[in-house]
Protein backbone atom coordinates (compact mmCIF):
# COMPACT_ATOMS: atom_id res chain seq x y z
CA UNK A 1 0.00 0.00 0.00
CA UNK A 2 1.36 3.47 -0.90
CA UNK A 3 2.02 6.13 1.75
CA UNK A 4 -0.95 8.11 0.45
CA UNK A 5 -3.26 5.12 0.66
CA UNK A 6 -2.01 4.32 4.17
CA UNK A 7 -2.81 7.86 5.29
CA UNK A 8 -6.27 7.73 3.77
CA UNK A 9 -6.97 4.27 5.19
CA UNK A 10 -5.94 5.33 8.68
CA UNK A 11 -8.77 7.84 8.77
CA UNK A 12 -11.44 5.13 8.53
CA UNK A 13 -11.64 2.21 10.98
CA UNK A 14 -12.30 -1.31 9.79
CA UNK A 15 -15.40 -1.41 11.94
CA UNK A 16 -17.51 0.88 14.07
CA UNK A 17 -16.23 0.82 17.61
CA UNK A 18 -17.70 2.02 20.85
CA UNK A 19 -16.39 4.95 22.82
CA UNK A 20 -12.65 4.67 23.34
CA UNK A 21 -11.61 4.31 26.99
CA UNK A 22 -10.43 7.29 28.97
CA UNK A 23 -6.66 7.59 28.77
CA UNK A 24 -4.41 8.51 31.67
CA UNK A 25 -4.04 11.98 30.15
CA UNK A 26 -7.81 12.28 29.83
CA UNK A 27 -8.32 11.33 33.47
CA UNK A 28 -5.66 13.83 34.52
CA UNK A 29 -7.28 16.70 32.62
CA UNK A 30 -10.74 15.68 33.82
CA UNK A 31 -9.55 15.78 37.44
CA UNK A 32 -8.00 19.21 36.86
CA UNK A 33 -11.23 20.50 35.36
CA UNK A 34 -13.21 19.11 38.25
CA UNK A 35 -10.93 20.87 40.72
CA UNK A 36 -11.55 24.12 38.86
CA UNK A 37 -15.30 23.57 38.88
CA UNK A 38 -15.35 23.23 35.09
CA UNK A 39 -16.43 19.62 34.82
CA UNK A 40 -19.79 20.76 33.50
CA UNK A 41 -18.12 22.87 30.84
CA UNK A 42 -15.91 20.12 29.42
CA UNK A 43 -17.69 16.96 30.43
CA UNK A 44 -16.46 13.50 29.51
CA UNK A 45 -18.60 12.02 26.76
CA UNK A 46 -18.72 9.89 23.65
CA UNK A 47 -18.72 12.09 20.56
CA UNK A 48 -18.92 11.10 16.91
CA UNK A 49 -15.75 11.76 14.94
CA UNK A 50 -17.18 12.42 11.47
CA UNK A 51 -13.95 11.63 9.63
CA UNK A 52 -13.35 8.34 11.45
CA UNK A 53 -16.99 7.31 11.36
CA UNK A 54 -17.16 6.23 14.99
CA UNK A 55 -17.64 7.54 18.51
CA UNK A 56 -14.65 8.42 20.66
CA UNK A 57 -14.05 9.77 24.13
CA UNK A 58 -13.77 13.54 24.29
CA UNK A 59 -13.68 16.21 26.95
CA UNK A 60 -15.70 18.43 24.60
CA UNK A 61 -19.25 17.49 23.58
CA UNK A 62 -20.73 18.28 20.18
CA UNK A 63 -23.05 20.84 21.76
CA UNK A 64 -20.05 22.55 23.36
CA UNK A 65 -18.19 22.52 20.05
CA UNK A 66 -21.11 24.29 18.38
CA UNK A 67 -21.24 26.85 21.18
CA UNK A 68 -17.48 27.41 21.06
CA UNK A 69 -17.72 28.00 17.33
CA UNK A 70 -20.64 30.40 17.66
CA UNK A 71 -18.93 32.41 20.40
CA UNK A 72 -15.55 32.31 18.71
CA UNK A 73 -17.00 33.46 15.39
CA UNK A 74 -18.23 36.70 16.95
CA UNK A 75 -14.83 37.33 18.49
CA UNK A 76 -12.88 36.56 15.32
CA UNK A 77 -15.07 38.91 13.27
CA UNK A 78 -14.75 41.61 15.93
CA UNK A 79 -10.96 41.25 15.98
CA UNK A 80 -10.27 41.09 12.25
CA UNK A 81 -13.41 42.28 10.49
CA UNK A 82 -14.94 40.66 7.43
CA UNK A 83 -13.66 41.71 4.02
CA UNK A 84 -16.60 43.61 2.64
CA UNK A 85 -15.55 44.63 -0.86
CA UNK A 86 -16.69 42.96 -4.07
CA UNK A 87 -18.10 39.45 -4.40
CA UNK A 88 -15.17 37.59 -2.86
CA UNK A 89 -17.14 36.40 0.18
CA UNK A 90 -19.89 34.92 -1.98
CA UNK A 91 -17.32 33.15 -4.16
CA UNK A 92 -15.49 31.60 -1.19
CA UNK A 93 -18.79 30.56 0.35
CA UNK A 94 -19.85 28.87 -2.90
CA UNK A 95 -16.61 26.90 -3.20
CA UNK A 96 -16.60 26.03 0.50
CA UNK A 97 -20.21 24.91 0.51
CA UNK A 98 -19.55 22.71 -2.53
CA UNK A 99 -16.57 21.02 -0.88
CA UNK A 100 -18.34 20.67 2.50
CA UNK A 101 -21.25 18.91 0.79
CA UNK A 102 -18.80 16.15 -0.15
CA UNK A 103 -17.23 15.92 3.31
CA UNK A 104 -17.95 13.46 6.12
CA UNK A 105 -20.33 16.00 7.69
CA UNK A 106 -22.46 17.28 4.80
CA UNK A 107 -25.42 18.15 7.03
CA UNK A 108 -23.42 20.30 9.45
CA UNK A 109 -24.25 23.99 9.14
CA UNK A 110 -21.07 25.37 7.59
CA UNK A 111 -19.98 29.01 7.63
CA UNK A 112 -17.26 30.46 5.39
CA UNK A 113 -15.72 33.89 6.06
CA UNK A 114 -13.16 36.07 4.29
CA UNK A 115 -11.27 38.09 6.89
CA UNK A 116 -9.93 41.58 6.23
CA UNK A 117 -6.38 40.64 7.20
CA UNK A 118 -3.12 40.71 5.22
CA UNK A 119 -1.77 37.75 7.23
CA UNK A 120 -1.56 34.68 5.00
CA UNK A 121 -3.66 32.17 6.91
CA UNK A 122 -6.76 30.02 7.00
CA UNK A 123 -8.20 28.32 10.05
CA UNK A 124 -11.29 26.64 11.44
CA UNK A 125 -13.32 26.81 14.62
CA UNK A 126 -15.34 23.87 15.95
CA UNK A 127 -18.87 23.56 14.71
CA UNK A 128 -18.20 24.36 11.05
CA UNK A 129 -16.70 27.87 11.01
CA UNK A 130 -14.03 28.26 8.31
CA UNK A 131 -11.94 31.40 7.78
CA UNK A 132 -9.59 32.47 5.01
CA UNK A 133 -7.81 35.82 4.92
CA UNK A 134 -7.65 38.13 1.93
CA UNK A 135 -3.90 37.83 2.43
CA UNK A 136 -4.03 34.11 1.66
CA UNK A 137 -6.43 34.49 -1.26
CA UNK A 138 -3.96 36.86 -2.94
CA UNK A 139 -1.41 34.05 -3.24
CA UNK A 140 -3.75 31.48 -4.81
CA UNK A 141 -3.68 30.84 -8.55
CA UNK A 142 -6.90 28.97 -9.19
CA UNK A 143 -10.15 27.72 -7.72
CA UNK A 144 -8.81 24.20 -7.19
CA UNK A 145 -6.18 25.52 -4.76
CA UNK A 146 -8.89 27.34 -2.83
CA UNK A 147 -11.00 24.16 -2.75
CA UNK A 148 -8.10 22.14 -1.33
CA UNK A 149 -7.33 24.76 1.36
CA UNK A 150 -10.99 24.96 2.39
CA UNK A 151 -11.15 21.16 2.33
CA UNK A 152 -8.13 21.04 4.63
CA UNK A 153 -9.88 23.30 7.16
CA UNK A 154 -13.13 21.34 6.79
CA UNK A 155 -11.05 18.25 7.59
CA UNK A 156 -9.89 19.79 10.86
CA UNK A 157 -13.56 20.18 11.81
CA UNK A 158 -14.76 16.74 10.71
CA UNK A 159 -11.82 15.05 12.46
CA UNK A 160 -12.44 17.17 15.60
CA UNK A 161 -8.79 18.22 15.79
CA UNK A 162 -9.51 21.31 17.87
CA UNK A 163 -11.19 19.22 20.55
CA UNK A 164 -8.11 17.02 20.59
CA UNK A 165 -5.82 20.02 20.95
CA UNK A 166 -7.93 21.38 23.80
CA UNK A 167 -7.45 18.09 25.61
CA UNK A 168 -3.74 17.82 24.84
CA UNK A 169 -2.83 21.44 25.52
CA UNK A 170 -5.06 21.69 28.59
CA UNK A 171 -6.87 24.83 27.43
CA UNK A 172 -9.52 25.47 30.03
CA UNK A 173 -11.94 28.23 30.89
CA UNK A 174 -12.97 28.83 27.28
CA UNK A 175 -15.64 31.49 27.14
CA UNK A 176 -15.34 32.21 30.85
CA UNK A 177 -12.71 34.95 30.74
CA UNK A 178 -13.17 38.38 29.20
CA UNK A 179 -10.49 40.65 27.82
CA UNK A 180 -8.00 38.75 25.75
CA UNK A 181 -5.46 40.83 23.90
CA UNK A 182 -3.24 38.57 21.86
CA UNK A 183 -0.37 40.88 20.99
CA UNK A 184 2.28 38.98 22.95
CA UNK A 185 3.50 41.87 25.09
CA UNK A 186 0.01 42.93 26.11
CA UNK A 187 -1.29 39.47 26.95
CA UNK A 188 0.03 39.31 30.56
CA UNK A 189 -2.10 42.32 31.49
CA UNK A 190 -5.40 41.03 30.14
CA UNK A 191 -5.85 37.52 31.53
CA UNK A 192 -6.83 34.64 29.27
CA UNK A 193 -7.75 35.02 25.64
CA UNK A 194 -11.34 34.86 24.52
CA UNK A 195 -12.62 31.65 22.99
CA UNK A 196 -11.95 32.51 19.35
CA UNK A 197 -8.50 33.91 20.03
CA UNK A 198 -7.50 30.91 22.15
CA UNK A 199 -8.52 28.52 19.40
CA UNK A 200 -6.72 30.58 16.77
CA UNK A 201 -3.45 30.17 18.68
CA UNK A 202 -3.74 26.40 19.08
CA UNK A 203 -1.10 24.61 17.02
CA UNK A 204 -2.14 21.43 15.26
CA UNK A 205 0.09 18.39 15.54
CA UNK A 206 1.85 17.11 12.46
CA UNK A 207 -0.39 14.06 12.65
CA UNK A 208 -3.43 16.32 12.53
CA UNK A 209 -1.93 18.14 9.54
CA UNK A 210 -1.32 14.89 7.69
CA UNK A 211 -4.92 13.84 8.32
CA UNK A 212 -6.32 17.26 7.31
CA UNK A 213 -4.29 17.22 4.09
CA UNK A 214 -5.68 13.77 3.24
CA UNK A 215 -9.24 14.80 4.08
CA UNK A 216 -8.93 18.11 2.23
CA UNK A 217 -7.69 16.39 -0.90
CA UNK A 218 -10.41 13.73 -0.67
CA UNK A 219 -13.22 16.24 -0.17
CA UNK A 220 -11.99 18.49 -2.99
CA UNK A 221 -11.63 15.53 -5.38
CA UNK A 222 -15.14 14.33 -4.53
CA UNK A 223 -16.39 17.84 -5.30
CA UNK A 224 -14.79 17.60 -8.72
CA UNK A 225 -11.69 19.74 -8.13
CA UNK A 226 -8.10 19.08 -9.18
CA UNK A 227 -6.91 18.97 -5.57
CA UNK A 228 -3.31 18.24 -6.52
CA UNK A 229 -3.07 21.93 -7.43
CA UNK A 230 -2.79 22.59 -3.70
CA UNK A 231 0.80 21.33 -3.72
CA UNK A 232 1.98 24.44 -5.58
CA UNK A 233 0.33 26.70 -3.02
CA UNK A 234 2.10 24.99 -0.12
CA UNK A 235 5.38 25.55 -1.93
CA UNK A 236 4.45 29.23 -2.14
CA UNK A 237 3.83 29.26 1.62
CA UNK A 238 7.37 28.00 2.19
CA UNK A 239 8.77 30.78 0.00
CA UNK A 240 6.74 33.33 1.94
CA UNK A 241 7.82 31.90 5.29
CA UNK A 242 11.48 32.06 4.26
CA UNK A 243 11.20 35.75 3.44
CA UNK A 244 8.91 37.03 6.16
CA UNK A 245 10.12 39.48 8.78
CA UNK A 246 8.01 38.08 11.59
CA UNK A 247 4.39 38.61 12.55
CA UNK A 248 2.46 39.13 15.74
CA UNK A 249 -0.32 37.01 14.28
CA UNK A 250 0.00 33.32 13.47
CA UNK A 251 0.63 32.48 9.82
CA UNK A 252 -0.57 29.26 8.21
CA UNK A 253 2.66 27.32 8.70
CA UNK A 254 3.02 28.44 12.33
CA UNK A 255 -0.29 26.82 13.30
CA UNK A 256 -0.35 24.17 10.54
CA UNK A 257 3.18 22.68 10.70
CA UNK A 258 4.48 20.88 7.63
CA UNK A 259 4.34 17.15 8.39
CA UNK A 260 7.16 16.60 5.90
CA UNK A 261 7.25 16.27 2.08
CA UNK A 262 3.85 17.94 2.05
CA UNK A 263 3.83 18.86 -1.63
CA UNK A 264 4.78 15.35 -2.79
CA UNK A 265 2.30 13.77 -0.38
CA UNK A 266 -0.54 15.98 -1.61
CA UNK A 267 0.14 14.93 -5.20
CA UNK A 268 0.14 11.25 -4.14
CA UNK A 269 -3.04 11.74 -2.12
CA UNK A 270 -4.72 13.42 -5.07
CA UNK A 271 -3.79 10.55 -7.39
CA UNK A 272 -5.09 8.00 -4.88
CA UNK A 273 -8.31 9.94 -4.27
CA UNK A 274 -8.84 10.30 -8.01
CA UNK A 275 -8.73 6.49 -8.32
CA UNK A 276 -11.42 6.24 -5.65
CA UNK A 277 -13.54 8.84 -7.48
CA UNK A 278 -12.99 8.05 -11.17
CA UNK A 279 -15.87 10.30 -12.17
CA UNK A 280 -14.22 13.42 -10.70
CA UNK A 281 -13.55 15.91 -13.49
CA UNK A 282 -10.53 17.72 -12.03
CA UNK A 283 -11.95 21.22 -12.47
CA UNK A 284 -10.67 24.53 -11.19
CA UNK A 285 -7.21 24.65 -12.79
CA UNK A 286 -7.65 27.61 -15.11
CA UNK A 287 -6.40 31.07 -14.16
CA UNK A 288 -8.89 32.91 -16.36
CA UNK A 289 -11.84 31.77 -14.27
CA UNK A 290 -10.21 32.69 -10.97
CA UNK A 291 -7.74 35.58 -11.14
CA UNK A 292 -10.31 38.20 -12.25
CA UNK A 293 -12.09 37.59 -8.93
CA UNK A 294 -8.98 38.96 -7.19
CA UNK A 295 -8.85 42.12 -9.29
CA UNK A 296 -8.99 45.15 -7.01
CA UNK A 297 -8.63 43.19 -3.75
CA UNK A 298 -6.75 45.11 -1.05
CA UNK A 299 -3.16 43.86 -0.79
CA UNK A 300 -1.06 44.14 2.35
CA UNK A 301 -1.93 46.39 5.26
CA UNK A 302 -4.93 48.66 4.73
CA UNK A 303 -3.78 52.17 5.77
CA UNK A 304 -7.38 53.34 6.00
CA UNK A 305 -7.53 51.23 9.17
CA UNK A 306 -4.54 53.02 10.66
CA UNK A 307 -0.77 53.35 10.26
CA UNK A 308 2.25 54.86 12.01
CA UNK A 309 4.09 57.83 10.50
CA UNK A 310 6.56 60.23 12.10
CA UNK A 311 5.79 59.01 15.60
CA UNK A 312 2.01 59.27 15.23
CA UNK A 313 -0.62 56.58 14.90
CA UNK A 314 -2.98 57.91 12.22
CA UNK A 315 -6.44 56.48 11.54
CA UNK A 316 -7.91 57.99 8.34
CA UNK A 317 -11.23 56.14 8.51
CA UNK A 318 -12.06 57.23 12.07
CA UNK A 319 -10.22 60.56 11.68
CA UNK A 320 -8.03 60.61 14.77
CA UNK A 321 -4.35 60.49 15.68
CA UNK A 322 -2.23 60.01 18.78
CA UNK A 323 1.51 59.82 19.52
CA UNK A 324 3.34 56.51 19.75
CA UNK A 325 5.99 56.30 22.49
CA UNK A 326 9.51 56.14 21.08
CA UNK A 327 10.50 52.63 19.92
CA UNK A 328 7.24 51.06 21.14
CA UNK A 329 5.82 48.30 18.97
CA UNK A 330 2.37 48.87 17.51
CA UNK A 331 -0.12 46.16 16.58
CA UNK A 332 -3.18 47.44 14.77
CA UNK A 333 -6.44 45.49 14.47
CA UNK A 334 -9.87 46.60 13.26
CA UNK A 335 -11.15 46.58 16.84
CA UNK A 336 -8.14 47.91 18.76
CA UNK A 337 -4.60 49.24 18.71
CA UNK A 338 -2.05 47.67 21.04
CA UNK A 339 1.38 49.07 21.97
CA UNK A 340 4.22 47.62 24.02
CA UNK A 341 7.71 48.91 24.85
CA UNK A 342 10.76 47.30 23.20
CA UNK A 343 12.36 44.30 24.85
CA UNK A 344 11.62 43.33 28.41
CA UNK A 345 13.18 46.26 30.25
CA UNK A 346 9.80 47.87 30.93
CA UNK A 347 6.66 45.92 31.79
CA UNK A 348 3.81 47.96 30.37
CA UNK A 349 1.23 48.02 27.61
CA UNK A 350 -1.24 50.41 26.03
CA UNK A 351 -4.58 49.77 24.38
CA UNK A 352 -6.81 52.03 22.29
CA UNK A 353 -10.28 50.90 21.27
CA UNK A 354 -13.74 52.16 20.53
CA UNK A 355 -16.60 51.88 23.00
CA UNK A 356 -20.39 52.18 22.95
CA UNK A 357 -21.35 55.86 22.67
CA UNK A 358 -22.03 57.38 26.06
CA UNK A 359 -20.52 60.13 28.18
CA UNK A 360 -16.85 59.86 29.16
CA UNK A 361 -17.82 59.81 32.85
CA UNK A 362 -20.36 57.02 32.36
CA UNK A 363 -17.79 54.98 30.42
CA UNK A 364 -15.21 55.45 33.18
CA UNK A 365 -17.67 54.35 35.84
CA UNK A 366 -18.69 51.32 33.77
CA UNK A 367 -15.04 50.30 33.35
CA UNK A 368 -14.39 50.55 37.08
CA UNK A 369 -17.50 48.52 37.90
CA UNK A 370 -16.89 45.81 35.30
CA UNK A 371 -13.29 45.30 36.40
CA UNK A 372 -13.97 45.62 40.16
CA UNK A 373 -11.36 48.36 40.15
CA UNK A 374 -10.15 50.41 43.08
CA UNK A 375 -10.39 54.00 41.85
CA UNK A 376 -7.28 56.03 42.69
CA UNK A 377 -8.11 59.16 40.70
CA UNK A 378 -11.12 60.26 38.64
CA UNK A 379 -11.47 63.67 36.99
CA UNK A 380 -13.00 65.36 33.92
CA UNK A 381 -10.65 66.62 31.20
CA UNK A 382 -10.56 68.28 27.79
CA UNK A 383 -8.26 66.99 25.02
CA UNK A 384 -7.85 69.17 21.93
CA UNK A 385 -11.36 70.50 22.39
CA UNK A 386 -12.86 67.05 23.02
CA UNK A 387 -14.70 66.15 26.23
CA UNK A 388 -12.83 63.48 28.18
CA UNK A 389 -12.52 61.80 31.56
CA UNK A 390 -9.31 60.56 33.17
CA UNK A 391 -9.26 57.57 35.48
CA UNK A 392 -6.47 55.86 37.39
CA UNK A 393 -7.44 52.57 39.01
CA UNK A 394 -5.99 49.37 40.40
CA UNK A 395 -7.25 45.98 39.25
CA UNK A 396 -6.36 42.35 39.85
CA UNK A 397 -5.43 40.49 36.67
CA UNK A 398 -4.52 36.90 35.97
CA UNK A 399 -0.82 36.20 35.50
CA UNK A 400 0.93 33.48 33.52
CA UNK A 401 1.32 31.31 36.62
CA UNK A 402 -2.43 31.04 37.16
CA UNK A 403 -2.49 33.52 40.03
CA UNK A 404 -3.22 37.24 40.07
CA UNK A 405 -1.16 40.40 40.07
CA UNK A 406 -1.95 44.00 40.98
CA UNK A 407 -2.03 46.19 37.89
CA UNK A 408 -2.52 49.95 37.82
CA UNK A 409 -4.44 51.25 34.83
CA UNK A 410 -4.41 54.84 33.57
CA UNK A 411 -7.41 55.47 31.30
CA UNK A 412 -8.64 58.30 29.13
CA UNK A 413 -12.25 58.19 27.86
CA UNK A 414 -12.69 60.65 24.98
CA UNK A 415 -15.88 61.68 23.17
CA UNK A 416 -15.43 62.63 19.48
CA UNK A 417 -18.72 63.44 17.80
CA UNK A 418 -20.94 60.39 18.25
CA UNK A 419 -17.92 58.15 18.93
CA UNK A 420 -16.26 57.25 22.21
CA UNK A 421 -12.59 56.24 22.29
CA UNK A 422 -10.79 54.67 25.22
CA UNK A 423 -7.06 54.61 25.84
CA UNK A 424 -5.65 52.42 28.63
CA UNK A 425 -2.11 52.22 29.94
CA UNK A 426 -1.30 49.09 31.99
CA UNK A 427 1.67 48.37 34.25
CA UNK A 428 2.35 46.35 37.40
CA UNK A 429 1.44 48.58 40.31
CA UNK A 430 4.96 48.55 41.75
CA UNK A 431 6.42 49.99 38.52
CA UNK A 432 3.51 52.12 37.33
CA UNK A 433 5.25 55.38 38.27
CA UNK A 434 8.01 54.62 35.75
CA UNK A 435 5.61 54.75 32.79
CA UNK A 436 2.75 56.98 33.95
CA UNK A 437 4.34 59.99 32.25
CA UNK A 438 4.45 58.10 28.94
CA UNK A 439 0.78 57.23 29.27
CA UNK A 440 -0.11 60.87 29.95
CA UNK A 441 1.77 62.04 26.84
CA UNK A 442 -0.24 59.65 24.68
CA UNK A 443 -3.52 60.74 26.28
CA UNK A 444 -2.71 64.43 25.80
CA UNK A 445 -1.75 63.88 22.15
CA UNK A 446 -5.05 62.29 21.06
CA UNK A 447 -6.55 64.67 18.49
CA UNK A 448 -8.93 64.82 15.52
CA UNK A 449 -7.30 64.16 12.14
CA UNK A 450 -7.92 67.05 9.74
CA UNK A 451 -5.21 66.67 7.08
CA UNK A 452 -7.17 65.99 3.87
CA UNK A 453 -4.29 64.12 2.23
CA UNK A 454 -4.06 61.72 5.18
CA UNK A 455 -7.83 61.34 5.38
CA UNK A 456 -7.86 60.27 1.71
CA UNK A 457 -5.14 57.60 2.12
CA UNK A 458 -5.83 54.52 -0.02
CA UNK A 459 -4.48 50.93 0.13
CA UNK A 460 -2.51 48.99 -2.45
CA UNK A 461 -4.60 46.63 -4.54
CA UNK A 462 -4.14 43.63 -6.80
CA UNK A 463 -4.36 44.38 -10.49
CA UNK A 464 -4.85 41.51 -12.94
CA UNK A 465 -3.04 42.30 -16.17
CA UNK A 466 -2.54 40.55 -19.51
CA UNK A 467 1.03 40.44 -20.80
CA UNK A 468 1.45 41.86 -24.28
CA UNK A 469 4.86 40.27 -24.95
CA UNK A 470 6.69 37.06 -24.03
CA UNK A 471 9.88 36.83 -22.00
CA UNK A 472 11.33 35.94 -18.62
CA UNK A 473 9.03 36.83 -15.73
CA UNK A 474 11.43 39.28 -14.10
CA UNK A 475 11.93 41.09 -17.41
CA UNK A 476 8.34 41.41 -18.57
CA UNK A 477 6.38 41.89 -15.34
CA UNK A 478 4.91 45.42 -15.48
CA UNK A 479 6.66 48.00 -13.26
CA UNK A 480 6.72 46.22 -9.88
CA UNK A 481 8.21 49.26 -8.12
CA UNK A 482 4.97 51.17 -8.70
CA UNK A 483 3.30 48.89 -6.17
CA UNK A 484 6.18 48.99 -3.73
CA UNK A 485 7.20 45.37 -4.38
CA UNK A 486 10.06 43.66 -6.19
CA UNK A 487 9.94 41.39 -9.23
CA UNK A 488 10.94 38.50 -6.95
CA UNK A 489 8.04 39.24 -4.60
CA UNK A 490 5.68 39.35 -7.57
CA UNK A 491 7.04 35.99 -8.74
CA UNK A 492 6.01 34.49 -5.38
CA UNK A 493 2.61 36.17 -5.67
CA UNK A 494 2.16 34.50 -9.07
CA UNK A 495 3.63 31.10 -8.07
CA UNK A 496 6.46 31.51 -10.55
CA UNK A 497 10.23 31.85 -10.42
CA UNK A 498 11.87 35.12 -11.54
CA UNK A 499 13.55 33.36 -14.48
CA UNK A 500 10.44 31.46 -15.62
CA UNK A 501 9.44 32.08 -19.24
CA UNK A 502 6.04 33.74 -19.62
CA UNK A 503 4.04 33.81 -22.84
CA UNK A 504 2.21 36.76 -24.35
CA UNK A 505 -1.42 36.84 -23.23
CA UNK A 506 -0.65 35.35 -19.80
CA UNK A 507 -2.61 36.70 -16.83
CA UNK A 508 -0.50 38.03 -13.97
CA UNK A 509 -1.14 39.61 -10.59
CA UNK A 510 0.61 42.91 -9.98
CA UNK A 511 0.26 45.45 -7.18
CA UNK A 512 -0.85 49.00 -7.81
Amino acid sequence: MSDANEIAASLKPAHSAGCAPVSGRGRQVARALGALGLAGMLASSCVVNYAKGRSEFSLVSQAQELEMGRMGDKEILAQFGAYGEGSLNAFVERVGTTVAAHSDAPTLQWHFRVLDSPVVNAFALPGGYIYVSRGLLAYLQNEAQLAMILGHEIGHVTARHTAGQITRQNVVGLGLQLGGLFFEGVRPYMGLLQTGMQLLFLTYSRGDETAADALGVTYAIRAGYAAGEGAAFFQTLKRLEAGKQGSTLPTFLSTHPDPGDREKTILKLAAAAQQQSPGAVGKGRDLAGFLPKLDGVVFGEDPRQGFVRNGLFIHPKLAFQFPVPTNWKVHNLPSKVEMVPPGQQVQAAMLMQGAPPTTPLAAAEAFATANKATVLRSEPATVHGLAAHRLVSRVAMANAQGGTMAVTVASSFIRKGDQLFVLHGYAPSESFANVSGTFEQVFAGFAPLTDRKLLDTQPKRLDIVTLNRPGLFQAVVPNPAAGGVTATELSVLNQRQPADPVSAGALLKVVK
